[in-house]
């Protein structure tokens, strides 16, 4: 009777006309399931653990789509964020009131040549009351009409940067689903590697 050298099992010798005969000992069976199970266990090892650097090269890819998506939208919307309005309109209730005073100044001395006689009007000065008047007005209507644009512009801002958040949420749907499948299917192969590395150091 002799143990086996790999797997430990007791195999018995038996001699007898003129043949030889093995017969394995039916108290190792044991031995040689556990030895068959070592074997298999450092197979599916060695293919498990390929399993594992492959799903973690796609996790890594993924993870890279995913963060150039969310870089992508975050910057589109910051730009929006942070554009500053304010000198233009600032520039732009100048035009306003500059126009809105002609307009006005006009109409002052159009209404004042009113009151003079008609051989007068062409030499007649615009009095300061006048004057006055047409320039309150003009800056009362051109701030007027720069708040209007301003609140327009900040209305529309503000949808746009919700409209930019909604796509952005849309675009990383995709990339989100397939990290947590790549997460999950990670999460399973560790399990069965750790179940077979069990088995391989029993």
């Amino acid at each position: 009777m002799f143990a086996c050298g790999y797997c430990g099992s007791s195999v018995q010798v038996e001699r007898g006309q003129g043949t030889i005969s093995l017969h394995v000992i039916k108290s190792a069976l044991r031995d040689v399931q556990r030895g068959t199970d070592k074997t298999a266990a450092e197979l599916a090892i060695r293919r498990l653990t390929d399993d594992l650097s492959a799903l973690d090269r796609e996790r890594a890819i993924l993870d890279g789509k995913y963060t150039e998506i969310w870089n992508h939208w975050t910057a589109r919307i910051k730009a929006i964020e942070t554009r500053d309005y304010v000198p233009h309109l600032l520039t732009l209730c100048l035009i306003w009131a500059l126009l809105v005073f002609a307009v006005m100044y006009q109409i002052a001395r159009w209404l004042h040549s009113k009151t003079v006689p008609v051989a007068e009007r062409a030499f007649v000065d615009l009095p300061s009351s006048y004057f006055s008047s047409a320039l309150l007005i003009s800056l009362l209507a051109a701030f007027a009409i720069t708040y209007a644009i301003f609140r327009g512009i900040r209305g529309h801002k503000s949808r746009r940067i919700e409209e930019l958040k909604a796509q952005k949420q849309e675009s990383l749907t995709g990339p989100e689903a397939l990290c947590e499948d790549v997460r999950k299917r990670m999460e399973a192969v560790k399990k069965q590697l750790e179940a077979n590395r069990r088995i391989a150091d029993a």
